[in-house]
């Protein structure tokens, strides 16, 4: 079994050690970010300072969650420079990796993948009579109507069979 120190973006004393994954460690490298739990429920960014197969006796130790670059991010030099700056000025570690690095690439308050939110019509209101049967639906509705009306618009659902959708979803709403 291969271990990892890890250095995590906290102002606490020393590095923390992980268990490598058997699917990861051919990929883990000296240098490169991973992702790791901390605590009962927090998960950090951290950077591979040493790999050893030398598992600590006074702990259970935790995997490695995920590695975040293919490449490291650090060079052995940069890492070197760390621990001189820690030692000299008798600072943690970790503080100096929060002075280091960007805030996007050491995200200090866990990791937190970006997601987008998509907004798409289902495939059975993709035709004008459905259309219509929802714009019924909100009559009595008036700001939903209209915003399901700016929606269809924005989204260019707005020409169906040669007519604008904004007209007919007018007309339809008269009926």
């Amino acid at each position: 079994m291969r271990y990892t120190d890890v250095i995590l973006p906290l102002p606490l004393d020393g590095l923390f050690t992980y268990s490598v994954p058997s699917q990861l460690e051919e990929h883990v490298k000296v240098g490169a970010r991973v992702l790791v739990p901390f605590g009962k429920n927090k998960t950090y960014v951290g950077i591979v300072s040493e790999i050893h197969e030398r598992k600590p006796s006074d702990y259970e130790v935790k995997d490695i969650l995920q590695l975040l670059d293919a490449s490291p991010i650090l060079l052995d030099s940069q890492l070197r420079l760390w621990n001189w700056i820690s030692d000299y000025y008798m600072s943690p570690i970790g503080e100096v990796y929060k002075a280091a690095l960007p805030s996007g690439l050491k995200a200090e308050d866990g990791y937190r993948p970006k997601t987008e939110l998509y907004i798409r019509l289902t495939p059975n209101f993709r035709h004008e009579q459905a259309l219509h049967v929802a714009l019924n639906m909100l009559q009595r509705a008036g700001k939903q109507q209209e915003a399901f009306i700016q929606y269809l618009a924005l989204s260019h659902w707005d020409t169906l069979d040669g007519q604008t959708c904004r007209e007919s979803c007018r007309q339809s709403t008269l009926w």
